[in-house]
């Protein structure tokens, strides 16, 4: 199967992990993966699994930028029989469902955060055939305020690649804590409250290193703080460092205590480390089988949890560099939960399955019949009965017809049917239609009025800009004037 990634940026954060790890398992199983976006420090990563990349402005609002990566997508798309696009953003979820129009391939996509519901933003927020969700509460939302079909959301693992992501060591006395996360506002609080409680972790253990591993819009701050703390300790007790795409080398390389959130997490957890799930959106403590249930519905994010509290946080690493044997058994059991439940061949799997439900889905066309409808004429009526079941011997069932008396015909034939003058009923039908159906009778002429010349050749016209295959049934052309 050829797959088309899209997204915003190809820079470090969870959503572009999940992405590359997607990528590599699909590859692994045989499918050919081409990822598109704006770029971003993934990028060189992608040669050595043989994963193409396409650079385009995708990650610009800017109107120009759209059209470009529009059109330079749409090329791509046509110079490469792709079988699925999976968007993983809002913006090329947007440009997405265009190019699905215009090409006929079907898209997906996948919520990897929750997006803002406020105008015009969420008027423009295109979801595909089928979603992938990475938790039950992104699902929920999604259902709560984008109106989508349960039945087409899917819940996949944040799957981790357990052969990166693996302790090479466990040390008996690691007294390193580590936090990865974008240093953003609105997501770095984390990282200022460890800032905050370095001096009292350095007065209880005078070994202790606090590494952070990210960038962002608060990164000079925090490590402006970071210099007078170890300014003032006289040793290099915070280390900032700063971007990286070898997390799974630095994570690695010996034990610790991780805290942070999401995707972070379940690496740090797949490498064996005790999890403090600490994060801006809430703060769900020590990570044990007690509470990982509700750790899991928000993918590891603590939605829902209390506030973080720096002195709780203080409790808790202290609690956890005391107690080195439970720390270790910690570590051990997340390392055991992951391979369990975060595999990336099973985020995969996820992955193909719901490729295959949609193309699967696509082998069931969708098609619109236009012809003189719903006026009474018996010879059109009985062409149009006769139409619909030849129609639905072939198993085409998804049929909606224009008519002047749209219920009388939905009654009378078993289908679908929308006033043949409402343009926006019709553009609706038009964007997800596969074929549209001219026929029957002599509709392309202007004998009696040009008014019918021009009703039906410009459905035609719009019909075939909207990607639909046009086809023309027990119809005559003229007379012509």
């Amino acid at each position: 199967m050829k797959i088309l990634m899209l997204t915003s940026s190809f820079d470090i954060g969870g959503a572009e992990t999940h992405i590359l790890e997607l990528s590599k398992s699909l590859t692994r199983l045989g499918n050919k993966v081409v990822i598109a976006s704006g770029g971003g420090e993934y990028v060189k990563s992608l040669k050595e699994y043989g994963i193409e990349h396409y650079t385009v402005p995708i990650s610009s609002k800017n109107p120009l930028c759209i059209l470009s990566s529009y059109l330079k997508l749409k090329r791509l798309l046509k110079e490469n029989n792709f079988d699925i696009i999976h968007s993983h953003a809002r913006l090329p979820s947007f440009i997405s469902y265009f190019l699905s129009k215009m090409a006929g391939v079907p898209f997906v996509t996948t919520a990897h955060w929750v997006f803002s519901v406020r105008q015009p933003y969420k008027a423009l927020s295109f979801w595909g055939e089928k979603t992938l969700s990475v938790s039950a509460d992104i699902k929920n939302y999604l259902i709560d305020n984008y109106k989508i079909n349960p039945e087409n959301i899917v819940i996949t693992e944040n799957g981790i690649d357990t052969d990166s992501f693996c302790a090479k060591k466990i040390p008996e006395e690691a007294k390193r804590i580590i936090h990865v996360s974008r240093l953003d506002e609105g997501r770095a609080k984390t990282a200022f409250a460890l800032l905050s409680i370095a001096k009292d972790l350095h007065s209880f253990s005078k070994n202790i290193k606090i590494e952070i591993v990210g960038c962002g819009n608060c990164e000079e701050k925090i490590r402006q703080k970071a210099d007078e703390i170890n300014r003032e300790l006289k040793e290099e007790v915070v280390i900032l460092h700063g971007k990286r795409t070898d997390v799974d080398v630095l994570l690695s390389s010996g034990g610790g205590i991780f805290v942070g959130v999401s995707r972070a997490s379940l690496e740090a957890m797949s490498c064996s480390y005790p999890v403090i799930l600490s994060g801006d959106e809430g703060y769900g403590g020590i990570f044990d089988a007690k509470n990982s249930k509700k750790a899991m519905l928000s993918n590891f994010c603590c939605r829902g949890d209390g506030e973080l509290r720096e002195k709780t946080l203080f409790s808790d690493i202290v609690y956890l560099l005391s107690n080195k044997e439970i720390a270790l058994l910690l570590g051990k059991s997340n390392r055991l939960f992951i391979e369990k439940h975060y595999s990336s061949m099973k985020m995969a799997q996820d992955a193909l399955s719901v490729y295959k439900s949609v193309l699967k889905k696509k082998s069931s066309s969708r098609v619109i019949i236009c012809g003189y409808y719903g006026y009474g004429n018996i010879g059109d009526e009985a062409t149009l009965t006769q139409t619909v079941k030849a129609l639905k011997r072939q198993n085409i069932n998804d049929i909606t017809v224009l008519s002047k008396r749209p219920r009388k015909t939905a009654k009378a034939n078993g289908v679908k049917a929308i006033y043949r003058y409402n343009i926006f009923s019709i553009i609706r039908c038009l964007l997800r239609a596969d074929a549209f159906l001219l026929g029957g009778g002599n509709l392309l002429q202007n004998q009696t009025s040009n008014r019918s010349l021009y009703y039906y050749g410009s459905l035609l016209m719009l019909a075939k800009k909207m990607g639909a295959r046009c086809f023309s049934y027990s119809s005559g052309i003229g007379a012509l004037h």
